[in-house]
């Protein structure tokens, strides 16, 4: 297993365990704190373009943590648009959002859309 795999596998076991472990919503808060800092740690330090890929494919809103040349990569933009088109606004480089949006275009028409 993978450090990733790992530390994911910690945090699922842990975010079930929770609930349980504290009565309170603020301790559940906490522990989303936690976790929304864990990843943000590992894939801001992550130049691994597969894992930010994964990620922000599950999660767009996960762009916001991307390293800035991570977020300059189309196919890594398009994952996080095509989950949450509001990831948008973590795209620093706006030569890399318009292709990205010509990109989408395109491939709407292509499959029919107008």
């Amino acid at each position: 297993m993978t450090d990733l795999e790992h530390l994911s596998a910690f945090l699922a076991e842990y975010k079930m365990k929770a609930p349980r472990r504290f009565a309170s919503a603020a301790a559940a808060i906490d522990v989303q704190k936690i976790e929304d800092e864990i990843r943000y740690i590992v894939l801001r330090n992550s130049n691994n373009r597969e894992l930010v890929l994964k990620a922000v494919s599950a999660d767009g809103w996960l762009l916001e943590y991307a390293s800035d040349e991570l977020k300059k990569d189309p196919e890594i933009v398009i994952a996080a648009l095509k989950n949450n088109p509001n990831a948008s606004q973590f795209v620093n480089d706006k030569e890399v959002l318009r292709q990205v949006e010509e990109q989408l275009l395109e491939n709407n028409k292509s499959m029919g859309g107008r």
